[in-house]
């Protein structure tokens, strides 16, 4: 029994993005279906976690901005104003205008920077020896990143 006709939402956006891929490529036999217990569900799975992931870490992300800027008012009436000088009241920002926003492009690296929603980077692996600051690392060893 196929689901897609009550899937929620996500599901049904994660079946319109398999649909595009299979279109596009021919090495991805096993995304075609959304039928559970078929062998073709657990690449269905995986995907839906990388959407549900990449959601998550925004949403942090974007807690994260509010809550500085609840804690600095006075850092919010500064990127208002440069918003405000640059921008105007008449349209929204657009990339062309991130040169011109230094504060904002500061602000923005400095959550990140300040509450990142992933405080430890992907593990990887040595290939062969290596010295970091007078440190021994040795080949095979897996490394995984401090991002603060």
């Amino acid at each position: 029994m196929c689901l897609h006709s009550r899937l929620p939402f996500w599901k049904l956006a994660v079946r319109s993005l398999v649909l595009r891929m299979r279109k596009s490529s021919s090495s991805l036999p096993l995304l075609y279906c959304m039928e559970v217990g078929r062998s073709d569900y657990r690449p269905m799975t995986a995907i839906n976690n990388l959407l549900i992931a990449g959601s998550d870490t925004t949403a942090a992300t974007n807690a994260s901005f509010v809550l500085a800027m609840t804690m600095h008012p006075e850092t919010q009436k500064k990127a208002q104003e440069e918003l405000d000088r640059v921008i105007g009241p008449d349209r929204l920002p657009t990339w062309e205008d991130r040169d011109q926003l230094p504060y904002i492009d500061a602000i923005l690296k400095e959550t990140l920077r300040w509450n990142t929603a992933t405080p430890l980077g992907v593990p990887h692996a040595v290939i062969q020896d290596d010295v970091y600051e007078s440190m021994l690392i040795p080949g095979g060893a897996t490394v995984i990143p401090n991002i603060w």
